[in-house]
């Protein structure tokens, strides 16, 4: 799709650094080659053209990049080419073309509107392609996902995973070629799979030198311990089998270099998607990672503290978890920028599963609501379902859904790629349903391979089929609410009281159907829409933060501890205290179904995402604002129809099936 403009953009060109940056008038070309992207070529009127990729990132937040070698000016500098600025844009109308910014003489930039967020990649599969692989393999595979109703398809290859990879990674970036060729001729797109942190070697049992000594530079160690090295002799697990041997390796070692040149190496072969695992920190028990000489120096660099100081204060060891988080932001937002620098469209995708752990973060140093604009494309979430449960039950459903609804706020306007975990195929289906109606994927991943092997591949492929059919009117959608609730990464590393908080705020509104988000506390733009806004359990803000909710006009309700200077419209000492105060909603479900969230879709469109998993039809009375002229549903797997709807004054009376998530389309 291309689109011509007309558009004015503030640019300095490399010669004139020290000029001041020139408005450039001209037309604009507008195109959406990859479908995640928007890529726009300016012509001016001497003929040059220079080019400005906008990604959509997260909170309605976008992110420009020039051709290499330009300049952009924001707020009076600077910037090189090859660093991404973040600029707000107001989603509006698809044709219009706005300015963002304050005065023209600090201007950055254009804004591109979009006729709704982007929503989720709904029709998610795996497959792995190790070496050796032959061709008719590679292609029967990807043709079979194809033919299956996938839309995105992630391979494995084994390129940064295996220790013999590194030492010969011909046969991997081989395969890498055939499948993208492959992939590319069926219109297929793709995304490859690369283990980071976590190196390992089949089948060692004790033959040879240890691979914590043939990669011993590369090495995490514990703090005052020794490297961190894992074996499984005697336990067949996910990912290691019996035998395995596994090294934990340090963002901050030579190993940083040698898995950037592997994924560089994938991108000249094709390789547009890097959908990058476990970029973690180990830790066990008190026991954490990485003391290993690298860290130890670089920590002395930034912090002025050796390591064993820093360890012996409260103010040490959070200054030093924080240092944790920085590290590892640093070497996406790095890797990432590597990886355009040689194809413009690469997209890094990041795979977490600590934002659901109540202690994840601490352990990991990973923490999801740290990433900027500019550090990843998009997230994937892992072990969202019940993984590890006897049962699907209602408990297990609930938990399920809270989780999900933390993972769409941590990822903003992004889509929300989310692994899931299921025995049965009636709860892959109660499962895949919750999924679609809170707006995030739904990847069944129990072989982790898109087999027979799984759940039910003939289940898999229904269902691939019918998301393939109606993506555009499940994708489009963002959920109304007139309450956030303040997700703090600073709160959570300090007080574990803020996750607890935080969930069983989210438990309460949902148990009494009223509509909210989750909000990260740096996403400012975002937090000025809500007219209430619960804080649970903020121990610690910095300064930035603080100005930002003393900024608000919202009306803030503080739930348990608050810090010092905060002024909250209200305090409360329990989440079930706040969330009595609430007395508007955009929506009012009374019974029924375990999910009722209502969602402006295409065209303005509203939609309500009803769930019902139970065994029983369930019936649920929805109070909304206006008169609706026209009322269509979607039965989870069927076909739009109209419904029948009873009216009770300003109520509509909806039943939905067993087991079925449903769509009901009001058109206002």
């Amino acid at each position: 799709m291309r689109w011509l403009l007309p558009i004015s953009i503030l640019i300095a060109s490399v010669a004139s650094v020290g000029a001041t940056p020139r408005w450039h008038h001209g037309s604009i070309a507008y195109s959406e080659p990859s479908g995640s992207n928007l890529y726009l070529e300016l012509k001016t009127a001497s003929g040059k053209v220079i080019g400005v990729e906008l990604l959509p990132q997260v909170r309605r937040v976008w992110s420009v990049r020039l051709a290499q070698g330009q300049q952009i000016a924001v707020r009076g500098k600077q910037l090189k080419g090859d660093k991404s600025v973040a600029f707000v844009i107001e989603v509006d109308q698809l044709a219009d073309i706005k300015l963002a910014g304050g005065k023209r003489r600090r201007l950055v930039g254009a804004a591109v509107t979009r006729s709704a967020a982007r929503g989720p990649v709904v029709t998610l599969a795996g497959i792995g392609l190790w070496p050796p692989v032959t061709s008719a393999i590679i292609e029967k595979k990807i043709v079979r996902a194809h033919r299956d109703g996938v839309k995105r398809l992630v391979i494995d290859v084994g390129l940064t995973e295996r220790w013999r990879s590194y030492q010969n990674p011909a046969p991997a970036l081989e395969v890498i070629a055939r499948a993208t060729r492959i992939a590319k001729r069926l219109g297929l797109k793709t995304a490859f799979y690369f283990p980071s942190f976590e190196l390992r070697r089949e089948g060692w049992r004790g033959r040879g030198a240890r691979l914590s000594r043939l990669a011993a530079p590369w090495a995490q160690h514990w703090h005052g311990g020794g490297p961190v090295y894992l074996t499984r002799f005697t336990k067949q697990e996910f990912w290691n089998k019996p035998g395995d041997e596994a090294l934990w390796v340090c963002p901050n070692s030579p190993w940083r270099a040698r898995f950037a040149k592997l994924l560089i190496a994938a991108a000249q072969r094709g390789v547009e998607t890097f959908f990058v695992d476990v970029p973690y920190f180990r830790a066990s028990g008190k026991r954490l990672a990485c003391g290993c000489r690298h860290c130890r120096r670089q920590l002395l660099q930034r912090t002025g503290q050796p390591l064993g100081a820093l360890r012996q204060s409260p103010a040490g060891r959070l200054r030093l978890l924080r240092w944790r988080q920085a590290t590892i932001r640093r070497f996406l937002a790095e890797l990432r920028a590597q990886l355009r620098r040689v194809n413009r469209r690469a997209r890094l995708v990041v795979e977490e599963y600590p934002s659901s752990v109540k202690d994840g973060p601490r352990q990991t140093g990973f923490e999801a609501g740290e990433l900027r604009v500019g550090d990843v494309d998009w997230l994937a979430h892992e072990y969202s379902a019940q993984q590890g449960r006897a049962a699907f039950d209602a408990a297990a459903q609930r938990d399920l859904l809270l989780t999900l609804k933390l993972y769409r706020g941590l990822d903003g306007t992004r889509p929300s790629w989310v692994l899931s975990y299921a025995r049965t195929v009636a709860e892959s289906q109660r499962s895949a349903a919750i999924h679609l109606a809170a707006g995030t994927s739904f990847w069944e991943t129990k072989a982790p391979e898109m087999t027979d092997s799984s759940v039910s591949y003939a289940w898999r492929r229904r269902l691939n089929a019918w998301l393939s059919a109606y993506h555009k009117d499940l994708a489009y959608c963002r959920s109304v609410a007139n309450v956030a609730v303040v997700y703090s990464s600073r709160s959570r590393l300090v007080d574990e009281k803020h996750f607890y908080a935080l969930r069983e705020t989210q438990r309460l509104l949902h148990q009494h159907n009223i509509a909210y988000h989750v909000v990260p506390i740096g996403d400012a733009s975002a937090l000025r829409r809500y007219p209430m806004i619960l804080l649970p359990q903020l121990t610690v803000l910095d300064p930035v933060e603080l100005r930002t909710l003393s900024a608000l006009t919202s009306r803030l309700v503080a739930i348990g501890s608050s810090p010092a200077g905060l002024r909250a419209g209200r305090s409360a000492r329990s989440a079930m205290e706040a969330v009595a105060t609430i007395d508007s909603v955009p929506v009012i479900v009374e019974g029924g179904p375990l999910l009722a969230q209502i969602c402006r879709g295409p065209q303005g469109a509203l939609d309500l995402r009803l769930v019902n998993t139970a065994e029983r039809p369930q019936t649920a009375r929805i109070r909304l604002t206006g008169k609706a002229r026209k009322v269509q549903s979607l039965p989870f797997l069927g076909k739009w129809r109209g419904l029948g709807i009873k009216r009770d004054g300003s109520q509509l009376i909806i039943t939905t099936p067993v087991r079925q998530m449903q769509v009901v389309r009001v058109f206002q």
